[in-house]
């Protein structure tokens, strides 16, 4: 086990139960990471989360746009670009750029598990439905 992975599981055992404390682990972690790179995403994953957690909206957008640039293959890939879209449609407030994060999930990932809901959440936008969460 490597410092880079004991900062991770110290950081997500720490998510919900002491926040600034996770975070500074998350981070340690993705700078320990080096090359491993499975590290380095899930902590970069997990700091968009927290982010999002403590209503950091701005900030876990960034996260998840990092992400997705810096892991196109990433094993949360189209998890992250369904949470940036909803942080888009419901924090930011800019229905446009979440239609097209989602486009973009369902035109990169169109076998990922989260593609299936941004073609539902696309229907959605496309008849018109006024910003709500179904």
């Amino acid at each position: 086990v490597t410092p880079a992975r004991l900062h991770l599981a110290k950081g997500e055992a720490l998510l919900r139960a002491d926040p600034p404390r996770a975070r500074k682990h998350l981070e340690r972690a993705g700078k320990l990471a080096g090359d491993d790179t499975s590290v380095a995403a899930e902590a970069l994953f997990r700091l968009g989360e927290l982010a999002a957690y403590l209503k950091q909206y701005r900030t876990a957008h960034k996260h998840y746009a990092d992400y997705i640039k810096r892991f196109p293959r990433g094993r949360d890939v189209g998890r992250a670009y369904f949470r940036r879209a909803m942080l888009e449609w419901t924090a930011l407030d800019d229905q446009a750029a979440a239609r097209d994060t989602l486009r973009a999930l369902v035109r990169l990932h169109p076998d990922d598990p989260a593609a299936v809901k941004a073609r539902a959440w696309l229907k959605l936008l496309a008849s018109g439905k006024e910003k709500s969460r179904p």
